[in-house]
């Protein structure tokens, strides 16, 4: 289960950023380098992954899982979804201002 939830979002991620290679997205400034530094650094990126005990070995796999994964991505996400989608306090963030999931 580790795996597929680190494989989701990295997977979300890659593409996103694979997307925004290909094309402008209006009113995203992906890369600007007027926009604000996050307020993490990579020191923080590496006591989260210590927390989560994500290894370079983790890495490793999670690089191989995408071509054993890939072909299944889309009933992963219709799971995952489906239970964001139960999940009162998960829904709340995938929901617009007016609370419709968006």
């Amino acid at each position: 289960m580790k795996y597929v939830l680190i494989w989701l979002y990295t997977t979300a991620f890659v593409f996103s950023v694979e997307a925004l290679a290909a094309k402008e997205i209006p009113g995203y400034a992906y890369g600007d380098k007027q926009l604000a530094k996050a307020p993490y650094t990579l020191k923080d990126l590496e006591a989260l992954k210590a927390t989560v005990l994500f290894t370079e070995d983790d890495a490793k796999w999670l690089r191989t899982s995408r071509k054993v994964l890939e072909p299944h991505a889309e009933e992963i996400l219709d799971t995952w979804y489906g239970f964001v989608g139960s999940t009162p306090h998960l829904l709340h963030y995938f929901s617009n201002d007016k609370e419709k999931v968006d």
